[in-house]
């Protein structure tokens, strides 16, 4: 499922509060969507981003949270983490600085932390936008290591045969020019 299709109830436009029962024990998400595409407008990215923030404050118990995409020549990874109450936002792509965070995703995602605590209001969210190289991300394998849930969101065998292929495939490339 897209990440698209699945918060598409907590778009901006929508009230989420109206029919949503909160996912109480849910840790750890990861989804693709077709919007982490260089090619995508940011007001698109910056409102499936927020809607994702929206989703989350029906997660009181979320740890990690990675939303992904890639394809020929692209790769992007939006990435939520809160590892003893220290919530961190994320993001990598290839395609540079093209993107920006609109200052309404960075805030929703601050106050994602924030549920059913009581908070001093000490909760912020960090971003570090980072550039990926093209060469880093010529399989699968290698844009979900970069989601940092392995193990947690994939089969062992699903996640062996993700790194043969990605093997196979450096190995069919020996000789020819390596990314520097």
């Amino acid at each position: 499922m897209d990440a698209v299709d699945f918060f598409t109830s907590f778009r901006p436009a929508n009230n989420p509060n109206a029919n949503v029962i909160s996912w109480e024990n849910l840790r750890y998400l990861a989804l693709s969507s077709r919007l982490l595409h260089p090619n995508m407008a940011g007001r698109h990215i910056n409102g499936m981003l927020i809607a994702a923030g929206r989703a989350a404050a029906f997660m009181p118990k979320l740890r990690g949270m990675g939303i992904w995409n890639g394809g020929r020549r692209h790769a992007c990874v939006f990435r939520y983490t809160n590892i003893d109450g220290k919530p961190h936002i994320s993001w990598e792509c290839t395609w540079g600085l093209k993107f920006q965070f609109d200052p309404s995703v960075i805030n929703c995602w601050a106050y994602v932390p924030m549920q059913g605590q009581h908070s001093n209001g000490n909760f912020t969210a960090s971003v570090n936008p980072k550039l990926m190289r093209q060469c880093d991300t010529k399989t699968y394998a290698s844009i979900i290591r970069r989601l940092r849930l392995g193990g947690i969101m994939q089969h062992f065998i699903s996640e062996f045969q993700m790194w043969s292929e990605a093997y196979l495939y450096q190995k069919s490339k020996i000789g020819r020019a390596s990314c520097r």
